[in-house]
């Protein structure tokens, strides 16, 4: 423009001055050159200012402030460019955030001032400067706003402009987690819980799970002791508090004042939160359960009739639930029965809430049919457990009066007193029972002599046996009369009676002898029995017997059934006879002296 001006200028003069050289003035043509050099100024500039030399700052930069918060977002600085000089040329002033800053458009997005080569680029171009909210922890950090100037002027193209520098206060946290735990408490068993919730401080550089372990005692979810996991991701999620509800577990189990246990673990990948850890946290613990004990009382009246219905109900139950299965063991003695008479019956209590009830058995009198008389029974308990405070309970054990429905020992036989009969032709019979069930087997042992025969030969012995209840059964003893040999005119025969057992009620009886009058189905014999003519000895013997005799003879031996079974030849007047191999029995032996018949009698047993 300036050379332009110049140009017409040098136009002009030679035109005013001519081939003469001498000057004349046109003033019209003055003042349009002058209104021409003029226009640029009054149509782009209200103010314009005088150019400056080259060597002066090309840029004037000015910040309002030159700290920011993180925390305020919406406010900014004013950071404000202008040319101290018109350039000949547009120049593009490109600003440059950084990472830690925004002027416009967003992250990482820079901004660009335009400068006309009018007056106008004397004027202050206006940038905002924001801090950027990061979300990451980096303390009081700075940010720095750098230039880069563009132009076709060569007198500005790749011109300098000082950075700016920005003090950032920061707005996160340092890294770090956040509780909301609610500590100073007691939880009380079967009421609500307590929160434990918690956030980082910073958004992590990768997932952090903190997992809550609470023990036995405490809970999260439906089951004691069950972990839970808390999940964080590397968003700003993770600076929002996320928990668990934890209360006391309802163990029914009397533990008194006790304590639970919560235990966290963290791990991530992060470095920072990888790294940290939380305390334990143990809270207090109010027991809502009893503690332990036996809930027992003895039956208020204390005896039973045998034959009755009448039973005693034993009601027993825990007072806590116990650790280990406990067992009482109720065991009546032989007299009462729960099932079978003695036999003990176990009451079982879990360890769960079923403890808690009523267990409950009948004790009944056992009805043995056995005499004894009004007496007793009795009942005791045991405790069977690994649960050290029940194992350490007794229970006392009670007496039970009994009156008994039985009656008194008794041997009852029907009438013998007129027992008779006639050798060879009679069968007699008689009865026998008990009055009542003896308390172990009794044998009656009845021994005949050889005159009578109780269905196993004449002399031979009959054992009944009276046992249970069947001692009180009637049982028949058939007598039949020995038909013997020889005539020995009326006589008796004789059943004597022994008893044997561990009932003294019996075994102490005094049984009689039974005596059955018999007469002789023999005709009227010519021998005779004189012991100081013809004598044996023993009468009862097994295995020999001696004789003595007026005059050496033969010795005849007959059966009871009157058959000569041996002979015997004597050269003496005494001596011994061999009976070992004689079958048992009654045997008669005769000898003669002087023409007459003499015999004696004797029981090979």
């Amino acid at each position: 423009m300036h050379l332009l001006l110049r140009r017409q200028l040098d136009t002009y003069a030679t035109m005013q001055f001519g081939n003469s050289g001498k000057f004349r003035v046109d003033w019209r043509l003055i003042l349009f050159f002058v209104l021409l050099f003029l226009l640029p100024f009054i149509v782009f500039s209200k103010a314009p200012e005088p150019a400056a030399p080259a060597t002066d700052p090309q840029f004037a930069v000015v910040s309002v402030a030159d700290v920011l918060d993180e925390g305020f977002v919406a406010y900014y600085s004013s950071l404000t460019v202008a040319m101290t000089y018109v350039p000949d040329d547009t120049v593009f002033v490109i600003v440059h955030p950084g990472i830690q800053l925004n002027v416009h458009g967003g992250y990482l997005i820079n901004d660009t001032l335009m400068f006309t080569p009018f007056p106008a680029a004397l004027n202050p171009q206006e940038v905002k400067v924001k801090p950027w909210n990061d979300a990451d922890y980096e303390g009081d950090h700075f940010g720095t706003v750098t230039f880069t100037v563009e132009s076709d002027d060569p007198a500005f193209d790749g011109g300098i402009i000082d950075p700016v520098t920005y003090a950032i206060l920061d707005n996160e946290f340092p890294p770090g987690i956040t509780t909301d735990f609610v500590i100073d408490t007691v939880l009380q068993e079967g009421l609500g819980g307590v929160s434990l919730a918690c956030a980082m401080n910073t958004i992590p550089t990768d997932m952090v799970y903190i997992t809550i372990d609470p023990d036995n005692q405490l809970r999260i979810t439906g089951i004691p002791g069950e972990a839970v996991t808390l999940a964080f991701e590397p968003n700003a999620s993770a600076l929002s508090l996320d928990g668990v509800n934890i209360r006391a577990v309802e163990d029914a189990l009397y533990e008194g004042p006790h304590t639970g246990t919560v235990t966290f673990t963290i791990s991530s990948a992060d470095p920072v939160y990888g790294a940290f850890t939380l305390p334990d946290i143990v809270y207090n613990i109010a027991d809502n359960d009893n503690p332990p004990g036996i809930n027992y009382t003895p039956p208020p009246v204390l005896a039973l009739t045998e034959g009755e219905t009448d039973e005693l109900p034993i009601i027993i139950s825990l007072q806590s639930v116990p650790t280990d299965t406990v067992k009482i063991w109720v065991s009546p003695d032989a007299q009462l029965r729960i099932a079978d008479p003695g036999v003990a019956v176990a009451l079982v209590f879990p360890p769960n809430t079923s403890a808690l009830n009523d267990h409950v058995v009948n004790v009944k009198v056992y009805d043995d049919y056995v005499f004894e008389g009004d007496h007793s029974g009795s009942v005791n308990f045991s405790i069977e457990t690994t649960d050290a405070d029940y194992a350490d309970f007794t229970i006392l054990g009670f007496h039970v009066d009994i009156t008994d429905n039985e009656l008194e020992p008794a041997i009852l036989f029907s009438d013998t007193s007129g027992f008779a009969g006639v050798e060879g032709d009679s069968i007699l019979f008689f009865t026998v029972q008990f009055g009542s069930v003896p308390l172990s087997t009794i044998t009656m042992t009845l021994q005949p002599d050889l005159n009578l025969n109780l269905g196993k030969g004449p002399g031979d012995e009959v054992k009944l046996k009276f046992r249970g209840d069947s001692a009180l059964l009637v049982q028949t003893v058939d007598v039949f009369i020995t038909d013997d040999y020889p005539y020995e005119g009326p006589h008796f025969g004789y059943i004597s009676i022994t008893l044997s057992g561990d009932d003294p009620g019996y075994t102490s009886w005094d049984v009689r002898t039974i005596r059955v009058s018999i007469t002789d189905n023999d005709e009227v014999s010519i021998s005779s029995m004189q012991p100081d003519i013809f004598n044996i000895y023993p009468t009862l013997a097994t295995t020999s017997i001696q004789y003595q005799m007026q005059t050496p003879g033969s010795i005849q031996v007959f059966n009871a059934l009157g058959t000569c079974v041996y002979t015997i030849s004597s050269t003496d007047t005494s001596g011994s006879i061999d009976i070992s191999a004689w079958p048992p029995g009654k045997y008669f032996l005769l000898t003669q002296e002087k023409g007459r018949t003499y015999y004696a009698v004797c029981v090979k047993a």
